[in-house]
Formats: C-alpha cells, sequence, structure tokens
C-alpha cells in the first residue's frame, strides 16, 4: 500500500476525526474559557489522552484484522489439506 493511500484513509477514518474534533474543541474551551479554570496541564493532559486512546484504538483495529485474516487462512488451509 503506497503513502497516498494510507493518508487517504486516513482522512477517512471516523477515529482520526474524533481526534482531531476532541483536540479542537479543548483548545477551543481553553481560550474561550472567561472564568480561567483550565490550565496549560490540564490541556496537556486532554491531548496526550486523546492521542493514547487514538493510537490504542488503530493499533487494536490493526492487531485484531491481522488475527482475524491467519485465523481465515489457517481454516482455508485445513479445508484444503482435508
Amino acid at each position: 500500500m503506497n503513502g497516498e493511500s494510507k493518508f487517504k484513509r486516513l482522512l477517512k477514518s471516523r477515529k482520526f476525526w474524533a481526534a482531531v474534533i476532541s483536540i479542537v474543541s479543548v483548545l477551543g474551551a481553553y481560550y474561550t474559557d472567561q472564568s480561567a479554570s483550565l490550565d496549560v496541564g490540564k490541556i496537556v493532559d486532554a491531548i496526550v489522552t486523546i492521542g493514547a486512546v487514538y493510537i490504542g484504538s488503530v493499533a487494536l483495529e490493526d492487531g485484531l484484522s491481522k488475527s482475524f485474516l491467519i485465523d481465515k487462512a489457517r481454516e482455508e488451509d485445513v479445508n484444503w489439506n482435508s
């Protein structure tokens, strides 16, 4: 798979856009908060958490899809040898 199609897949990913919207929302809340109840530490924590959840969910999805493909290949191999 070339780089362009990976980039296109990223742009079509709901997880990616959910992460982007979350980060924009956190930054928007920070810049519009008149009471200054949000400090920079909370903003950094929120963005790091969003990033970790996004990375973890993509890794889990990739791992499970590969596991599914391996199991499917094994089933086909067993059926072929039978």
